[in-house]
């Protein structure tokens, strides 16, 4: 069949894109069981579901990698027969994947001349010219002769975009493309998106993380067991329908309470903390306890972790450390009372980019090593030794201590400003979104460094903007909805499921009285 269709997606009402009862068979399994759904002209459109749901699967097919077993799959009203990841293209859609495939080492100009027929090495000046319309169209104003290397992560996600955009893609899919971006930067991401969606671009949004996706998209499908459970509009006025059918009936409305792991002296306490949106948060955190704080952004979980961290002055309220009060405000005072915190945006909060690894990880502890405090003379033996051990210890990969830090992958940074406060004993540790930006590899071990932390005896607090993250960490979850803890998870109650269910439309009666300490 003729896959060749002129005007994508422009006549009229016409979808797009129209998934018609696809089904995909693979000995043993079914991946796709009539799974459908479509995408009309400049529209944002959600594809939920759980992990094994078969969004994966779908976005193969529609991309042309796998083909289907049955089912139709119609692009601008005609039915067509992707044979190949080049047959998509030629027709006008385009998949970027979590890793967009751009090349580190070459230009912008050179990633979007690959694969298309560009004339970059024939005309360089008339390409560039070409090159720095479209990335102003896409709301990126970059060299397009600046390497792709050196760009962050949400301009590498429009680049990827542009590249699709200059192969005259119509249907843009997005796989997961926040997973390295901070909250700014997929604000920045969303309003490029936006743009580009009301001058008649469709984009299909994959996405496991449901609060952003509920401010981004205009229509929400929902995949289960590789079927459509539904297709709702206004997906922010209709949260709790979504979120039913995407897990169907895994998760109670109340969860019933478990008796927690065992847990140390009361090391943190909280009361009546009032800092935006919150006006009167309570609870105790113990020694040997990692206490997650959960919820959408704005929620108020994350807010309360950088007033733990000393970075942010609460407009009421009390915090105790080992039953004495301490005032926040400033990092260094929480520090003083024994509360070190590893900040989201370690390239704007934490780390020292001109200096060595040695040099950053050694900051918080020169101290420790001066052998006249006047002189400021440095027993750099001491010094190099203990920072080696730090690197040995959270497994650094680098030349060496003298390395530069901003030579490291965006993981091993992350665990450089993770060593900073374990070389000194405290007796508390915030970490606020600390796997942001980093591989799944990079992951595991800063959970494991966190674990080894509370069973050392200290106590933890730790939020992620990742639901999943919390059972593999905490052992307790504090969950907020608007500025209130509404749920409070224990052990084997920690899940994905229910996070998200309560940071999203929590039962009102389930909403924990703030004036009584939880513990």
């Amino acid at each position: 069949m003729d896959n060749t269709v002129s005007d994508l997606g422009t006549a009229g009402g016409v979808p797009v894109l129209d998934v018609r009862d696809l089904v995909k068979d693979y000995p043993g399994q079914r991946a796709l069981d009539g799974a459908a759904f479509e995408v009309r002209p400049g529209e944002i459109h959600g594809l939920l579901g759980e992990n094994g749901a078969g969004k994966s699967t779908l976005i193969k097919c529609v991309g042309g990698v796998i083909r289907p077993t049955s089912g139709e799959i119609r692009v601008a009203g005609e039915e067509v027969s992707l044979r190949s990841a080049k047959d998509a293209h030629a027709l006008g859609i385009s998949i970027i994947h979590q890793q967009s495939n751009l090349v580190g080492p070459l230009s912008i100009a050179d990633n979007l001349a690959i694969g298309s027929s560009s004339s970059f090495l024939v005309r360089p000046r008339a390409e560039r010219r070409r090159v720095k319309a479209m990335l102003d169209e896409v709301g990126l104003h970059l060299d397009p002769r600046t390497l792709v290397a050196a760009l962050r992560p949400h301009e590498s996600a429009m680049v990827a975009v542009a590249k699709a955009l200059h192969s005259r893609a119509k249907l843009v899919i997005l796989d997961e493309p926040t997973t390295a971006l901070s909250a700014e930067e997929t604000d920045i991401l969303f309003g490029q998106i936006r743009a580009l969606a009301s001058r008649g671009t469709a984009f299909v949004y994959v996405s496991h993380r449901l609060g952003e996706v509920f401010r981004l998209v205009d229509r929400v499908t929902v995949l289960r067991s590789g079927r459509r459970i539904g297709t709702w509009d206004a997906p922010a006025d209709n949260q709790s329908a979504i979120l039913d059918a995407i897990v169907g009936d895994k998760v109670p409305h109340r969860p019933e309470q478990s008796s927690g792991p065992a847990r140390g002296r009361p090391l943190l306490e909280v009361r009546d903390l009032a800092v935006e949106p919150c006006t009167n948060v309570a609870f105790v955190a113990h020694e040997h306890e990692v206490v997650g704080l959960a919820g959408l952004t704005g929620s108020g979980a994350e807010e309360v972790a950088t007033v733990l961290s000393g970075a942010r002055r609460p407009s009421g309220g009390t915090v105790l450390v080992r039953g004495e009060e301490v005032r926040l405000g400033l990092p260094r005072r929480a520090i003083r009372a024994g509360i070190a915190s590893i900040p989201k945006d370690r390239h704007r909060e934490a780390l020292l980019p001109g200096f060595t690894i040695r040099e950053n990880i050694s900051l918080a502890s020169s101290g420790r090593f001066l052998t006249d405090p006047v002189s400021r003379t440095v027993r750099s033996g001491r010094e190099r030794r203990a920072v080696a051990e730090a690197m040995e210890s959270l497994r650094v990969k680098a030349s060496g201590p003298q390395q530069s830090v901003s030579t490291l992958s965006g993981g091993n940074q992350q665990k450089v400003v993770i060593a900073r406060w374990l070389l000194e004993d405290f007796a508390g540790y915030v970490f606020i979104d600390p796997c942001a930006g980093v591989d799944i590899g990079a992951k595991a071990e800063i959970y494991n460094i966190i674990r080894a932390r509370a069973r050392e005896g200290a106590t933890v607090v730790f939020t992620s903007s990742e639901p999943e993250e919390y059972q593999r960490v905490c052992d307790r979850v504090l969950v907020f909805h608007r500025g209130r803890v509404v749920a409070e998870l224990i052990g084997s109650e920690i899940d994905e499921n229910a996070i998200v269910r309560y940071s999203l439309q929590p039962p009102a009666e389930h909403t924990l009285n703030q004036k009584e300490s939880v513990s």
